[in-house]
């Protein structure tokens, strides 16, 4: 009893700092800002159009079990804390906590919840990019890229978790990207880091590697910078607490998240062509699975990996993004050089998914969130393919540039 009440009060607790955190940053992100207005702008071209979208979408489960019906069925404030900590992803329910009592448990209020809550994850990953440097049309592409994908409004008419479960792994980027385009990592951000972890460990357990990955890299970036003061006795203090709270999360979530749940069996080049390709770019194409694909053994998985139109269009979006972060000149190649922590993250990141993400569809959009969440850090590698492609034609005489952007707004209206 006594550690079900600690867990479940460890995520309110959370919860309420990220809020905290957030709305800090979004004031702060104002305030910086240099062009207000046309990123506002840039926001509501994605924003308004995906959400418009989502509201004509059929809601639906999106699982093969009982899991939507566990969610919904759940009681985050006022239920037994046994029965609640039972379900493998306890921090997204805080939200449909807030929205019952906010509604009197409305069924229509959840499914409202779930459409806008993407537009608030619009707004994190898109600022998060401008933290990092991004342009305003790079970020709206990466964003339109990600939003604008036909699994994120799918997903977001839904009455899954999947959109509480993709706001809360970005707002804990967030808070790492923070950190990493800040001059020192204080205090404050580190209790935004791991109070955010807590909340990814209690929601989806195989996204908290990722984290660690990321903030591994930060941690390493800040030391080898000479910045010893981010292992002060304060700061190894709040790592110290968080670590031991994501230890007692991490025990808590081993019996309900096995590991014959996922990675089965080590296809990483086939989960790649199946989930990008397949399920995603050839199917924008308007190539995508057919109903005899659903019955493929895992052994006959492997003709995915021959020459056929999802492995060219995986292989395509691969090699242009890596020729758009070559093309960055001799600038953008020394900056990557004396920050080589967040690409080769990103790099570890892209394998990890490959390995833990088996292609095992029954149905059409079977997996549809698993296949969204495959998606985000290829939406970074997008991003980071535009960062280059926008270096090179800035750096060149004419209306290249110009060019780039009309190219990159042409996609996004597309």
């Amino acid at each position: 009893m006594i550690s079900d009440n600690f867990l479940h009060y460890s995520v309110i607790i959370c919860w309420a700092l990220n809020i905290l955190f957030l709305v800090r940053f979004a004031r702060q992100w104002y305030e910086r800002e240099p062009e207000k207005r046309g990123a506002w702008l840039a926001l509501a071209a994605v924003a308004l159009p995906a959400l418009a979208v989502t509201c004509f979408l059929p809601a639906r489960s999106g699982y093969d079990n009982n899991h939507s019906l566990l969610s919904l069925g759940s009681e985050f404030f006022t239920g037994n804390r046994w029965v609640l900590l039972s379900f493998k992803e306890v921090s997204p329910l805080f939200t449909d906590g807030v929205t019952d009592l906010l509604s009197g448990y409305s069924l229509s209020a959840i499914l409202w919840k779930n459409r806008l809550l993407p537009v608030l994850s619009l707004f994190v990953f898109f600022t998060g990019l401008r933290r990092l440097g991004a342009g305003l049309t790079v970020s709206a592409a990466g964003a339109a890229f990600f939003f604008l994908n036909f699994l994120s409004l799918l997903n977001a008419s839904s009455f899954s978790t999947t959109s509480v479960n993709i706001l809360i792994w970005l707002v804990s980027l967030r808070a790492l990207f923070d950190a990493w385009a800040a001059g020192g990592c204080g205090a404050a951000a580190l209790v935004w880091i791991m109070s955010s972890m807590l909340l990814v460990i209690s929601a989806r357990f195989e996204f908290l590697p990722v984290n660690l990955l990321f903030f591994a890299a930060l941690l390493s970036a800040k030391l080898a910078r000479g910045k010893k003061d981010v292992l002060n006795p304060l700061n190894v203090f709040i790592i110290a607490a968080g670590g031991c709270l994501l230890g007692l999360w991490a025990a808590h979530a081993r019996g309900l998240n096995s590991p014959g749940q996922v990675g089965l069996q080590f296809l990483p080049l086939t989960t790649l062509v199946y989930k990008l390709g397949k399920v995603n770019l050839a199917v924008i194409a308007g190539a995508g699975p057919s109903a005899a694909d659903y019955s493929l053994t895992s052994g006959q998985l492997w003709k995915l990996r021959v020459v056929s139109i999802p492995a060219a269009l995986t292989c395509s979006f691969l090699l242009a993004a890596l020729a758009g972060i070559i093309s960055a000149g001799p600038a953008g190649r020394e900056k990557m050089k004396k920050n080589p922590g967040p690409l080769s993250a990103l790099a570890l990141w892209l394998i990890y998914f490959c390995v833990i993400y088996e292609p095992r569809d029954r149905y059409p959009l079977h997996e549809m969130r698993h296949h969204l969440y495959f998606l985000l850090p290829f939406a970074y590698l997008f991003v980071l393919g535009l960062c280059g492609c926008e270096s090179a034609a800035r750096g060149r005489p004419g209306r290249r540039a110009a060019g780039f952007y009309a190219l990159c707004w042409g996609g996004i209206a597309a």
